[in-house]
């Protein structure tokens, strides 16, 4: 790219010099040459962006010998052709964004190049840039969960908490935006319960001493009784602390607790509660 910065630079200097308007000729610089007054450096003005001075180049006339098919030192490209929009302008100083042109003489090929806001050929998406993560992956494929209509311009999350899809960074989706219930209202699972499928309610963790939706007890797969392999609550136990054993009641002693349905503080018969503390 030399050769084309510094006949940019030699544009510039003779665009903005006295006279140039009576003269318009640009001289061709070879390699080697620096343009008057560019200070030696042969890079034109910085404060140019780059596609201003890529625009520049097509204004440019083309040097001797463009299109004949041979890419002199001065060229860019050479694809046997005056055109522009085939890969090579027209004035054999650009190779045109998409294309590449390997071969001096030859037509200019459509290039897959991920990051240059085109999509073509397998490419399913070009935001502008090679970074995964965004929704369009680094080899510009489409990552789960975004869409990318617009090459070039940013892709937009398709994720929608409470649809019943788990996708993107959901770890779950109950088709709910209710918390509280296994998978919290921005599809999170939340402690002590485990979401299996998709679009169904969570369940909880039966075993993991913690105390959760519909369980009656969970004393932490504790080797006593009083809690079921379900964490429902057996008859004649108390399971007061989740993840402590469970402990067991005594009917007639006046507290009700644990399947206790009432406890009158005796153990007599129809004075309505029974002798084993149902009413």
């Amino acid at each position: 790219m030399q050769p084309l910065v510094r006949l940019l630079a030699a544009f510039l200097v003779l665009a903005c010099s006295p006279g140039s308007a009576s003269d318009n000729s640009v001289t061709v610089l070879r390699e080697g040459e620096e343009p008057a007054g560019a200070g030696g450096s042969g890079t034109g003005d910085p404060t140019i962006p780059v596609q201003s001075r890529v625009d520049m180049l097509y204004e440019l006339p083309p040097p001797p010998g463009c299109g004949d098919f041979s890419k002199a030192t001065d060229e860019e490209c050479d694809d046997g052709n005056l055109d522009n929009g085939d890969g090579c302008s027209g004035n054999c100083l650009v190779v045109e964004e998409g294309y590449q042109c390997p071969v001096p003489g030859s037509p200019c090929e459509l290039a897959e190049v991920c990051g240059d806001s085109r999509r073509i050929l397998t490419e399913t998406c070009d935001d502008g840039n090679a970074v995964g993560g965004d929704g369009c992956a680094s080899n510009c494929r489409l990552e789960n969960g975004y869409a990318c209509p617009e090459p070039g311009q940013p892709c937009v999350s398709t994720i929608v908490c409470s649809d019943g899809f788990v996708s993107g960074g959901e770890e779950c989706d109950d088709s709910n935006l209710v918390a509280g219930d296994g998978c919290s209202d921005t599809c999170v699972i939340e402690l002590g319960f485990e979401c299996l499928i998709q679009g169904a309610k969570c369940r909880t963790i039966c075993g993991d001493g913690l105390l959760r939706g519909i369980e009656q007890c969970d004393d932490g797969a504790a080797a006593t009784p009083g809690c079921s392999a379900t964490c429902r609550l057996e008859p004649g136990f108390a399971c007061i602390v989740p993840g402590a054993p469970c402990v067991a009641t005594t009917c007639g002693d006046d507290v009700v607790e644990g399947t206790e349905q009432c406890d009158d503080g005796n153990l007599v018969p129809y004075d309505s509660c029974a002798i084993n503390c149902v009413n």
